[in-house]
């Protein structure tokens, strides 16, 4: 977590003038942020100017002449292993559906929220866990990738309101999240699901994941992540006599007004 640069003389502007305090230096870094965030207090840049006057002071080889600090960028870890499904069928507007949810932790977190992102339309105002406690028996069409354990245990809900719902959780470092959220409305028209998904604990966020996901996304570790059917928009319907349905055939019959005695 330290870079040095090593400025020499055959590097600087050989015009002293321009060689003072007033200098800028502007370079860019590519780096990987850490796994896990940082403390508060640790999250901090410290740059230190420095000179080396070792043939004047052996003593003092690295003098420094100025420094500074800056609070850096917050840092996320992200949820792995994500998988959120749909288990339900919904066939009219005002049916809800049940969705299974799964991942995989790195910090512990006292807090989850959902947000559903698209399409627009979700609703969690009537929400409820349908995964209570956990179980040894493995429910079809669920679970990819690792092993299954059984849903987790100290879920529930603490508030849902139109396209958010708030869990309290006690979430464990490293854990296999399972769960099952249902009574939820979502959109009428179809699309990929994207959700927000982050972790807190004492109201420091932990772990995240922001629109996820499309398919192969995040590339590192693709989740799979349910699409909302489309619907079919605008039916109407006609009630047509058989002279109507063979207009062609029957000119002048088909022209005329429907009897509602007609089959």
């Amino acid at each position: 977590n330290k870079v040095s640069f090593n400025i020499k003389e055959e590097d600087m502007h050989p015009d002293p003038q321009f060689v003072n305090s007033t200098v800028t230096f502007r370079f860019q870094l590519r780096f990987t942020n850490p796994r896990r965030p940082p403390l508060d207090y640790e999250n901090n840049w410290i740059m230190l100017h420095s000179r080396n006057v070792q043939m004047v002071d052996a003593a003092n080889a690295d003098a420094i002449l100025s420094s500074d600090a800056m609070q850096s960028w917050n840092v996320r870890s992200k949820l792995r292993y994500i998988s959120i499904e749909r288990l339900t069928e919904v066939l009219r507007p005002d049916d809800t559906a049940e969705i299974h949810f799964e991942f995989v932790t790195v910090n512990v977190a006292d807090q989850l929220v959902i947000q559903a992102v698209s399409p627009v339309g979700f609703d969690f105002t009537t929400v409820y866990l349908s995964s209570e406690g956990t179980t040894d028996v493995k429910p079809p069409g669920v679970g990819r990738r690792l092993l299954w354990q059984g849903f987790t245990s100290g879920i529930s809900i603490q508030d849902g309101y139109r396209n958010e719902v708030t869990l309290r959780v006690n979430f464990d470092k490293n854990e296999y999240v399972r769960f099952r959220l249902a009574g939820i409305r979502i959109p009428w028209t179809g699309g990929q699901a994207l959700f927000t998904m982050y972790t807190s604990i004492v109201g420091q966020r932990q772990d995240e994941i922001e629109l996820c996901c499309y398919e192969g996304e995040p590339p590192e570790n693709p989740a799979t992540v349910f699409q909302v059917p489309y619907r079919l928009q605008g039916l109407r319907a006609v009630l047509q006599s058989e002279w109507d349905q063979e207009a062609f055939n029957f000119p002048i019959a088909s022209s005329m007004k429907t009897r509602l005695d007609e089959q």
